[in-house]
Order: structure tokens, then C-alpha cells, then sequence
């Protein structure tokens, strides 16, 4: 019923985003930060509201908080909850993970992450998702298909009301600046390559480290990256021209 009634509709969410809320603070201490929290998640559910719900026909939910369970070799497996499994219309699923941040990624900083268009990948949790759901078992779902998978920050609402995506797309088309990254079979092929490898060397022990002078690795020496900078072996010495934030 609520479905064909707008107005219906927006009472019902924000009587359910109320009730949320309010659970959520009983967990806050001090008036201050139930103030600040109160803030930020009315506006985060505003958001959402606004992107996904006002003057859009809701997408079907094949499941929510599914639990997976991938065995990416025979004596390794990978468990994790995926936030929210869509049906999309053209086929196949969507892999949603809800985020609270503002800060999502660029395409070129996804690509990056990935080892799409960088020599050393460090970040494998949308490839995971991908083939964690597509290769392994999905509670309550018996197939799933995915064709999308991103990130979604409903913190950030961009240009054109939309809340900030950064997805993944299956298929061969082309990947634009501020769009999603599409990846076609011989890509997604040669990144899950690159996931059993990474696991092959952790199930091995091989720790080597892979120091970089940018901000994830050795900067943590000087107020930034890893918190093990100053034990690694491999650790870059500070350059000369550093100056601390």
C-alpha cells in the first residue's frame, strides 16, 4: 500500500528512521554527542531518502546482512555479511555495503586499490564481495548473480541528489572519471588471480614487506600509514625534504 502513496511512504520512513535514531542514542554518552549523532543521521537518512526512495520505484531486496562463505582454495575460506543484496532489472544482483563516511573513492583510486592500474593491489574488498557471492554460498539465497557492487555513502549527497557511489560493474563498457569502474571477464579473471596469490603468501607466511613513500606504508614513521613503520625491516628512511603535518 505504502508503495503507491508518497506521502504514506515518507511518514512511514521517517517514523522508522525516528525510532532508529533514538534506539541508538540510548547507547550515547553526554548531550553534546547525542546532539552531534541525532544531527549527522537525520541527515545521513534524509539523504537516502532522497537518492534512493522519494520518486523511485523501490528495487526488489533479495536479502539483507547475508552471510557468505567463499573457498577461494582448499584450505582457505573467507566469511563475511554483505549489507544488502539487490535484484536489478536487467539481470543478475547488486552487492550494496552501506558506508557511514563521507570520503568514498575515485574511479582511478578504486583502479588503484584493485591492481587494475597499479603494480601492488591493497585493497580487495569489492573483488571479494564479487566472488565471494558469485563462487560461494549466500544464506537465503541460493544463486546470486553480481553484476554491481559498490560502496554507498549515504553521508554524501553529491550533484543531481544522489548519495555517493563507488561500484564495480561487470561487463565490458567504458570506464569514465567520475562513473563506475567497469571491468569485463579477462579482468576480473586476472584480479581474482591476484586474490589467490595475496592468500597463497599469507597461508605461506610470507610477509615481505612492500614499503611505498606515499601514505599507507612507511609516512606512518612520521605521523601517518602503518602503525609498524618503525619495526618493518623493509622501512624507507625518512626523506629529507619531510615536513610533519
Amino acid at each position: 500500500m505504502w508503495r503507491h502513496d508518497a506521502g504514506l511512504a515518507e511518514r512511514l520512513y521517517g517514523e522508522c528512521c525516528d525510532a532508529a535514531i533514538e534506539a541508538h542514542l540510548r547507547t550515547v554518552d553526554g548531550e553534546l554527542d547525542r546532539r552531534v549523532e541525532r544531527s549527522s543521521l537525520r541527515r545521513l537518512f534524509a539523504n537516502y531518502y532522497k537518492s534512493e526512495i522519494e520518486g523511485y520505484e523501490s528495487p526488489v531486496t533479495a536479502a539483507t546482512e547475508a552471510r557468505f562463505t567463499w573457498h577461494p582454495l582448499r584450505d582457505v575460506t573467507i566469511r563475511g555479511y554483505i549489507d544488502r543484496i539487490i535484484v536489478v532489472d536487467e539481470g543478475g544482483h547488486e552487492i550494496v555495503d552501506y558506508k557511514t563516511g563521507k570520503s568514498g573513492k575515485t574511479t582511478g583510486e578504486l583502479s588503484d586499490d584493485l591492481g587494475i592500474t597499479s603494480d601492488v593491489p591493497h585493497d580487495f574488498q569489492l573483488l571479494i564481495y564479487f566472488f565471494g557471492s558469485r563462487e560461494g554460498e549466500v544464506d537465503g539465497v541460493p544463486t546470486v548473480d553480481p553484476h554491481v557492487v559498490g560502496l554507498w555513502y549515504p553521508s554524501n549527497l553529491m550533484k543531481g541528489d544522489q548519495i555517493r557511489k563507488t561500484q564495480i560493474i561487470a561487463d565490458d563498457g567504458a570506464t569514465t572519471r567520475n562513473g563506475p569502474l567497469h571491468l569485463d571477464d579477462d579482468q576480473l579473471e586476472e584480479a581474482r588471480g591476484r586474490i589467490l596469490t595475496t592468500l597463497e603468501e599469507i597461508h605461506a607466511g610470507d610477509f615481505t614487506p612492500r614499503p611505498r613513500h606515499d601514505g599507507y606504508t612507511c609516512l606512518a614513521a612520521w605521523g601517518k600509514g602503518c602503525d609498524y613503520a618503525w619495526v618493518c625491516p623493509g622501512r624507507i628512511e625518512e626523506p629529507e625534504a619531510y615536513e610533519a603535518e
